[in-house]
C-alpha cells in the first residue's frame, strides 16, 4: 500500500483578530511602554497552550487556541490593571463592533484601549500584525 507524503490541505491563514490578539500579546511582551516586568513575562507564557489551560473551567477546553490566549492575555491585563475589566466592558459596549463574536470583540476593544493609553503605538500595532501575517505564510519574521 502506498501512503503520499505530500499534504493535501492548504496552509491555515489566521483570522483577523487571530492575528490581532498575537501581534498585542507579542507586543507587551517584548515592546510595550509601561508594563511592569512581571506582567511582561507573564504575557510571554501565554504562547504555551499549558499556561492557558484551566482545570476549573470545562468550557476553555473548546475554544480554538487564539480565544484561549486571548482569554488568558485579558485576565492578565486585568490582574495587572493595564487594562481592567471595567474598561474593557465599557468600550466593547460602546464600540460598533457589529456580529463579532466575544473574542473578537474582547481583542478588539483591548486594542484600542491599549493604543488609548499609549501603551501600545499605533504603527507598531500595524507592524506586528503585518509581520504575524507574514509568519503565517512562511516569510520570516522581524520583531
Amino acid at each position: 500500500m502506498h501512503h503520499s507524503t505530500a499534504s493535501a490541505s492548504a496552509t491555515q491563514f489566521p483570522c483577523f483578530y487571530e492575528v490581532m490578539e498575537t501581534a498585542v500579546r507579542e507586543l507587551l511582551a517584548h515592546k510595550a511602554v509601561g508594563v511592569a516586568a512581571v506582567a511582561r513575562a507573564e504575557i510571554a507564557l501565554i504562547s504555551e497552550s499549558e499556561a492557558v489551560a484551566n482545570g476549573t473551567d470545562s468550557t476553555i477546553i473548546t475554544l480554538p487556541p487564539w480565544q484561549r490566549r486571548c482569554r488568558a492575555l485579558l485576565r492578565l491585563l486585568d490582574r495587572y490593571r493595564i487594562v481592567t475589566t471595567e474598561e474593557l466592558t465599557e468600550r466593547v459596549n460602546t464600540a460598533r463592533l457589529g456580529k463579532l463574536g466575544l473574542y473578537e470583540r474582547c481583542i478588539a476593544g483591548a486594542s484600542d484601549v491599549l493604543l488609548a493609553k499609549g501603551i501600545l503605538d499605533p504603527s507598531d500595532l500595524a507592524l506586528a500584525m503585518a509581520d504575524v501575517e507574514m509568519r503565517a505564510v512562511g516569510i520570516p519574521a522581524w520583531l
